[in-house]
């Protein structure tokens, strides 16, 4: 799959996502909107939905749904516009997947799921012929900033031999230094925060990186 460079929003309040997506919305075909409401990680980020759909946004985006129910989350953006993909963590599932892949597929998005760093691969595998995509979480989930924790790579790589068809994505601490042993562990979509939005040319930066990646 052809390597993507994903911009990820992470804020508490929705001025500041719409000055972040401000930044990106014109570069990037997909943004992610990271999803957090306390409780599944401590940070929380902002709680207007439907506000989205005044921006009349040119590019896609996709959830990252870092909350403790995903399945009453979900039910919040399903008259938001844009949404390509949602990805759901595997350790917020409980036994709602089926009712999670209904929403998802009603709405025509895809799904992916989440594991986070201790998380091993087989919590998925029988999810594995439902799902479009599969997020690794390369720092634990919440803030952004932390550094790669470089052992997942081998938990990336081992999952990407036995699994071509499915989308791998990487999300934290990723940066021009180690995105390429991503990519060589089988990544092809990149969320990266702060390191990409917060940088005074976000176009520059993402030819930075696309450059590595080619």
């Amino acid at each position: 799959m052809k390597p993507q460079i994903v911009p990820a929003i992470l804020v508490p309040k929705f001025s500041e996502f719409k000055e972040q997506l401000k930044k990106v919305q014109n570069i990037f075909p997909l943004v992610q909107i990271d999803v957090c409401d306390g409780l599944f990680v401590k940070t929380k980020t902002f709680k207007e939905r439907l506000e989205i759909n005044k921006l009349r946004l040119p590019c896609s985006l996709e959830l990252h749904l870092m909350v403790k129910n995903p399945l009453k989350e979900l039910q919040k953006w399903e008259k938001v516009k844009n949404i390509f993909r949602v990805y759901i963590h595997t350790e917020a599932l409980q036994n709602n997947f089926d009712k999670i892949d209904n929403i998802v597929r009603k709405n025509g998005w895809q799904l992916g799921l989440v594991l986070n760093p201790e998380t091993k691969i087989d919590k998925i595998t029988k999810y594995l012929d439902k799902i479009d995509a599969v997020l690794f979480m390369t720092v634990h989930p919440g803030t952004q900033g932390q550094k790669l924790i470089k052992p997942i790579l081998k938990k990336i790589k081992s999952f990407a031999i036995k699994n071509k068809k499915i989308l791998i994505a990487a999300d934290g601490g990723i940066n021009l230094e180690n995105i390429v042993n991503l990519k060589k562990a089988g990544v092809s979509e990149f969320c990266i925060g702060k390191k990409l939005i917060m940088t005074e040319d976000v176009l520059k930066t993402k030819k930075s990186f696309e450059k590595k990646l080619n």
